[in-house]
């Protein structure tokens, strides 16, 4: 992965090996998280699995919080961020005219008005009855999680806020959802997630309410969508900490990454709900409310795994249920 990240700084001499070396890029990364939380959690034992499951939170968090402080320090260079592009697209043909319509920058007003192994493991989850409706449950539940998770920070411009401080916002507010993650150790998994998606639910929707359009306080918007994006935090903490005492250590890493890729899926709805939130505020957080509050019901479905031994095998785990 950081392979990847320097070439693509050092050897972008056009568009196409700018998007290979950026696939590739996604590509190494998407496992990176998931493998080391397993792994984590694996190295030791049940009085420890939330503590080193939420320091790995932690890390992330602080990743995520030098963003916007990124941004900040390097604000206000279009111009030069442009004339880099131009000089990778394409100059003749087709191409340099797509390119140079993709890279029109519209001005704020208008932007705003209009192997084997892994194989094998995913067989057995799928080879049995119990594993694939559990499976199919929590990845649906992830589904909704991720789509506020990931897309509800995107949509931070929308609110008439001051985009700088709303997304350094969301990031400190990660840090606490992992305090109340571990408050919540010796609570009901099922129970926590289903509180957290659907107080995010509520919030969410409250953004388009009638009685907030209508006091037009930005404040309160922003305080709104805090809220709501701190209980999806906080239900994305419980949910992968869930998911790996669901399955045993043969299949753990992979229903984990399959977890965390229908998140991922989420996420994909979340710059299109972003942008539809320009023209209502119903198109992006009423969304956004209305499908975490739906998805978080799959917990029925789902057993309760607060204080169980982590099993080894599908065999022992279904012998245990």
């Amino acid at each position: 992965m950081s392979i990847v990240s320097l070439l693509a700084s050092l050897i972008s001499f056009n568009v196409w090996i700018y998007s290979a070396l950026k696939f590739l890029l996604g590509f190494f990364r998407s496992s990176v998280g998931t493998c080391t939380l397993v792994l984590l959690v694996e190295k030791v034992g049940r009085k420890w699995r939330f503590k080193v499951g939420i320091l790995a939170f932690v890390c992330f968090s602080t990743g995520f919080l030098c963003l916007p402080a990124m941004a900040y320090l390097n604000r206000g260079r279009e111009e030069e961020a442009l004339r880099i592009l131009k000089g990778i697209v394409p100059q003749t043909g087709g191409d340099a005219k797509l390119a140079s319509r993709l890279l029109e920058f519209p001005s704020k007003q208008e932007a705003f008005s209009n192997s084997g192994g892994m194989y094998s493991s995913i067989g057995r989850i799928f080879g049995k009855d119990w594993s694939i409706k559990r499976i199919s449950a929590v990845m649906v539940l992830a589904f909704g999680i991720g789509m506020v998770y990931f897309g509800m920070p995107l949509g931070v411009g929308n609110l008439d806020f001051n985009i700088y401080l709303g997304v350094a916002l969301n990031a400190l507010l990660e840090m606490p959802t992992y305090v109340v993650t571990y408050l919540l150790e010796n609570s009901k998994r099922r129970i926590s997630l289903l509180s957290f998606t659907t107080l995010s639910g509520v919030f969410s929707m409250l953004l388009c309410g009638g009685v907030v359009v209508s006091l037009r306080v930005e404040a309160l918007k922003m305080v709104l969508e805090l809220a709501s994006f701190f209980c999806a935090c906080c239900a994305c903490n419980v949910i992968l900490i869930y998911t790996m005492e669901l399955f045993p250590t043969s299949v753990r890493n992979t229903a984990t990454a399959l977890v965390r890729q229908a998140m991922v899926l989420g996420a994909i709805f979340g710059p299109v709900l972003a942008f539809e939130g320009r023209k209502s505020d119903l198109l992006s957080y009423g969304v956004f409310g209305g499908v975490i509050m739906v998805c978080g019901f799959s917990v029925a479905f789902l057993p309760e795994t607060h204080g169980t031994i982590l099993c080894d095998t599908m065999d022992q785990q279904e012998n245990k249920e």
